[in-house]
């Protein structure tokens, strides 16, 4: 197989099916580094920034399936935190308890349910019992749009238009409109190397020069010039780097035509949702002499990643998760959050 094929092949994969596999992942990786081992049982809840990144992501990658993928409410439909709390709480006990789903009369029977729920969960537990049954009342409408479309992001037309207005950013900006324009581009690319997994938002081949170029693409809520103090170091974006690096370029270099093409460092595509200019980040990996992946510009370094999966590989084969957290001491050596030494911006 040669490399096009191969990115083709991989490219548009389903984000369920990726996340459904028992790889490890960058998540997965962070976790650890951050909460040592119980930090693999953490389940990743989605934020309302992270959903706002999906969005952007698919509307600039894979358009195709947004109706699958998401659904535009309504404001005064839109479920809050608390509210979605409250939603997963009667989804397990009022709508499989036999009661009606939605009550279009009211009952003494169904009023005392809701009230029990509320008050053994300590659901609006400040209120009097008829404020907490007229606030959940008035949340059913909500509460059975949302099933309807539970197996999809919610949006408000305000977040779709400034999505919409963020793509046409990158896609007319100076210097991000050459990237949907000069080069073959493959999106939401899967790769694997034996127990680990990567999704790359964006590889883009230049056939002219023989490159691939990988991104990432990063939806910011501070202005892009604040991402590396605000972001790079706390969500360990540098691991996702050399991650990604490492396993596009063991793939390829099992590609028959692997000699042909040079890999370009790994880059991060970063956008404000303060429709600012975006910005470009280059990231070239680099070791010191004891083979730790430099991250900061006086030298900080951390151990390679292989070191993080193959700890991972033995609490979970191992089933130890309650491993004191002094574990993860050993992983770093002393860490600051100066300027990285090797980012910076592309012209």
């Amino acid at each position: 197989m040669n490399v096009i094929d191969l990115l083709r092949k991989n490219s548009k994969w389903n984000k369920e099916d990726y996340f459904a596999d028992s790889r490890i992942g960058h998540s997965d990786v962070v976790n650890f580094e951050k909460y040592g081992p119980k930090g693999l049982l953490i389940e990743c809840k989605a934020t309302k920034a992270m959903n706002f990144g999906s969005l952007v992501d698919c509307l600039l990658f894979t358009p195709e399936i947004f109706n699958s993928e998401f659904y535009i409410c309504n404001s005064d439909d839109m479920l809050s935190e608390k509210q979605m709390e409250l939603y997963n709480i009667f989804n397990e006990n009022l709508f499989d308890s036999g009661l009606p789903v939605y009550f279009s009369n009211r009952s003494e029977e169904s009023d005392n349910f809701i009230l029990s729920i509320c008050r053994l969960n300590k659901i609006y537990a400040s209120f009097k019992d008829d404020t907490v049954l007229q606030k959940v009342y008035n949340l059913f409408e909500s509460f059975k749009k949302f099933q309807c479309n539970s197996s999809k992001i919610s949006i408000t037309a305000d977040d779709y238009n400034q999505a919409v207005n963020i793509v046409n950013i990158l896609k007319t900006g100076e210097l991000t409109k050459k990237l949907f324009t000069n080069f073959k581009a493959f999106y939401q690319v899967r790769m694997t190397k034996g127990n680990v997994r990567t999704l790359h938002d964006m590889i883009l081949v230049d056939e002219k020069n023989h490159k691939i170029i990988p991104f990432d693409l990063k939806v910011t809520q501070s202005p892009e010039s604040e991402w590396v103090e605000n972001s790079f170091y706390k969500f360990r974006y540098y691991r996702q780097a050399e991650m990604y690096q490492d396993v596009l370029k063991w793939c390829i270099s099992n590609c028959d035509d692997c000699g042909l093409w040079e890999i370009d460092d790994f880059k991060f595509l970063v956008v404000s949702a303060q429709n600012s200019v975006p910005m470009i980040f280059n990231f070239p990996i680099k070791y010191n002499e004891e083979g730790n992946l430099v991250i900061s510009k006086k030298g900080a370094s951390v151990p390679k990643y292989i070191e993080i999966i193959n700890k991972i590989e033995w609490h979970r084969t191992n089933r130890e998760f309650n491993y004191p957290e002094n574990i993860i001491n050993d992983i770093y050596s002393k860490q600051n959050t100066n300027q990285i030494t090797y980012i910076n911006i592309i012209d």
